[in-house]
């Protein structure tokens, strides 16, 4: 059987890519000066430039603004915000104009538009996104003497909150547009759009795009640097995300709690029934949730995911912290094929997590007592085309359709947002990250999907729907964003901004072919819930 088709003819017309491995095949193009250009200057400046920056903006503890009460007094926002406006003039970026944007009630947003270097055109424009806010620091969690706000390197790891999440990428996208000036290339019109509450559900930021439209023009192209990676070893693009639905379901069968010895065997068990109404949603033994919650998965989807696992191999599931004997959800005892279908299920499958209980006393304080009610939270990550509202509404009629002896049985829903299946991007822009990824990272590009949950690619989908969405990320294995020991694995995220400087550079010479509006699956922004505390948890 063939592997993979080798461009041999124009990429303008019905060309398309066969993917039996997933991974994209062109022959390499060869504007290698412009390579090595981007990859000394972004190198250099990476080391005199960046770094002293970026450890100081670790050390301020701005946490997002659902996460710290005192967001707007304490001045760690805005200190962060001008450390960053700081570095950015520094770079001297030709045709830059910088603005903060600051309205009563929301995070600030830094705003530069960036006019097109060496060309006429004034119209057509690259988005690029990142954000600055931070999770919760979790400080006693950190291990070998490591605290959140103090920066530290080991081993190539660059430790600190924020680190990757998300405070690399206001240094990738303007380096990146630096570098690209720096090597003579001519470039598009960019908006770099830094944000201060992605972490917080990015409240404010729809207000923020409608009031700006007006300065975005023609978005050809959104780069979004905040998603994950399958690897530290090649350059990684997304081509989905699951939805979440996030929802408490509690059984109650008395008004208080009774002896269990006089209530044993008469009485039934809340905990016993809450048991029988989940093997409704999801199979015990295997994991596995019912059809209703499942979508048909596109083939080239498989094609992905198969390439994916074949690069990753046991790392797909060796890079959790397994307890004892404790084996990963597979059913093939071969290990491609149990990468592959591991990622299946984290990828394209609706799952549930039972991620807290009610009603359940700590064992210090657990009697003979038959209690009156126990409850549950799930959070289920829904396949990312699964139309979110009628998920959650079958969910509630699964579980409350005739309980077992009359319970009484109630749903209560904190959270439902939509995932999303990413549209593919158009060849010519294909060709050029294939090329990047060769030449910095000295392997084949790759797609990945994301398990979690990622509102903001939706809005920036919803907000500029003729763009193209090169969705991309250094949240790679090991790096614990949200968690204790956050890191950035500083080859990666030299190579990452070598690639995005590489694709700045050559995206003017892509013609009409990448112009065209992407077909997917769009999703109105009313039927978005922002539940702000779990975005990609």
């Amino acid at each position: 059987t063939a592997t993979t088709e080798i461009y041999t003819r124009s990429i303008v017309g019905s060309v398309r890519c066969v993917q039996e491995t997933g991974t994209w095949g062109f022959q390499q193009a060869q504007p290698m000066e412009t390579m090595n250009e981007i990859e000394k200057f972004v190198t250099t400046q990476i080391e005199s430039s960046v770094m002293p920056n970026f450890f100081e903006y670790i050390r301020i503890p701005n946490v997002t603004p659902l996460l710290d009460a005192e967001w707007e007094t304490n001045g760690f926002a805005d200190k962060a915000v001008d450390l960053l406006v700081k570095w950015i003039n520094s770079l001297k970026i030709e045709g830059c104009k910088l603005e903060v944007i600051k309205e009563p009630g929301k995070a600030a947003l830094i705003l530069a538009q960036i006019d097109p270097y060496k060309l006429d055109e004034k119209e057509d424009t690259i988005i690029l996104y990142g954000h600055y806010d931070k999770q919760r620091p979790i400080p006693q969690a950190w291990r070998d003497g490591k605290t959140p706000y103090v920066p530290v390197i080991e081993n190539d790891k660059f430790y600190g909150r924020g680190v990757a999440d998300d405070g690399y990428a206001t240094y990738t996208i303007f380096l990146a547009i630096k570098a690209c000036q720096n090597a003579g290339s001519p470039h598009n019109r960019c908006v770099c759009l830094i944000e201060g509450a992605e972490e917080s559900g990015s409240p404010g930021l729809i207000e923020y795009l409608a009031k700006l439209q007006p300065v975005f023009r023609n978005p050809r192209l959104v780069i979004l640097l905040d998603l994950p990676c399958g690897d530290y070893e090649r350059w990684w693009t997304m081509t989905s995300f699951r939805g979440i639905l996030l929802f408490e379901i509690r059984v109650k069968v008395l008004n208080e709690g009774v002896h269990s010895g006089d209530a044993g065997g008469i009485v039934p068990d809340s905990f016993a029934i809450l048991r029988t109404l989940l093997n409704r949603i999801e199979d015990s033994a295997t994991g596995v949730m019912v059809d209703d919650f499942q979508v048909e998965i596109p083939e080239k989807n498989i094609l992905q995911i198969r390439a994916a696992a074949k690069a990753l191999k046991e790392s797909v599931y060796t890079k959790f912290p397994f307890h004892g004997s404790t084996v990963p959800m597979r059913i093939s005892k071969e290990p491609l094929l149990a990468s592959e279908e591991l990622l299946i299920n984290n990828m394209w499958r609706s799952s549930i997590t039972y991620v807290g209980a009610d009603g359940l006393p700590r064992f210090p304080m657990a009697g003979n007592v038959l209690r009156p009610e126990t409850g549950i939270r799930i959070s289920m990550r829904t396949a990312p085309t699964l139309d979110i509202q009628k998920a959650k509404k079958r969910m509630e009629e699964i579980l409350t359709e005739n309980p077992p002896y009359g319970a009484k049985v109630e749903v209560k829903f904190m959270d439902a947002s939509p995932g999303m299946s990413i549209p593919d991007l158009d060849l010519p822009i294909q060709k050029v990250i294939v090329d990047a990824s060769n030449k910095f990272f000295g392997k084949k590009a790759q797609c990945y999907a994301a398990g979690g949950t990622i509102p903001i690619t939706l809005t920036l989908a919803n907000a500029f729907p003729k763009a193209q969405l090169l969705m991309t990320g250094v949240l790679g294995p090991g790096n614990n964003c949200h968690g204790p020991n956050e890191c950035l694995d500083l080859p990666f995220f030299r190579k990452l901004t070598c690639g995005v400087s590489y694709v700045v550079s050559q995206h003017h010479t892509l013609g009409k072919e990448a112009k065209k509006p992407h077909t997917g699956q769009m999703i109105k922004s009313d039927q978005i819930t922002l539940n702000l505390s779990l975005i990609h948890i």
